[in-house]
């Protein structure tokens, strides 16, 4: 009886190795598709400092280096919003996309702004603040509906802020 447990042991043992020989194998054997683009256009010519692409990939928004931010339809390669250096009390360096493509925040070293997309209108302008009095801005996320906003310092600290309430937490 003990015999027989064993022999069922080593044909099943025997049985997986050689189902896994067989599907390695024949995966070896089919050949690689690449897939090339039928056509490359650059959004911009200029060095970027960010980027974003919305989640399904239908827009994007560059902030490059001469300090231009643009919003694309990547489809179709147009503009669709452009705001300069000169609209912003500080230079910016940082870029966020809501869930629902409908706001953009922007970053500069210690404010945020928070673009409305439907209109291209500024919705609001936030000082960000950390645990330290000279921290600066090193990160940035709006929510799915832009209605709650994470500003995260190079000091550790994180700035939970709501945009229906306008308060603001840390963590």
């Amino acid at each position: 009886m003990l015999a027989n447990a064993g022999s069922r042991l080593l044909i099943n043992v025997h049985f997986i190795t050689v189902i896994t020989i067989m599907m390695i194998v024949s995966g070896c054997n089919q050949a690689e598709v690449m897939k090339t683009s039928d056509n490359i256009q650059p959004l911009v010519q200029e060095t970027l400092i960010d980027g974003v692409l919305s989640n399904d990939a239908s827009m994007a928004i560059t902030l490059g280096r001469s300090r231009t931010i643009s919003i694309w339809d990547v489809a179709t390669s147009q503009l669709l919003h452009q705001w300069s250096d000169d609209d912003f009390d500080e230079t910016n360096y940082l870029l966020a996309l809501s869930g629902n493509k409908q706001f953009l925040a922007t970053a500069g070293k210690q404010k945020i702004s928070v673009f409305n997309l439907e209109t291209g209108k500024l919705d609001i302008r936030w000082p960000a603040q950390g645990f330290n009095p000279d921290a600066s801005i090193s990160s940035l996320f709006l929510s799915q509906t832009g209605s709650t906003i994470l500003v995260g310092m190079n000091d550790g600290s994180i700035t939970v802020i709501q945009r229906s309430s306008m308060t603001m937490s840390f963590i």
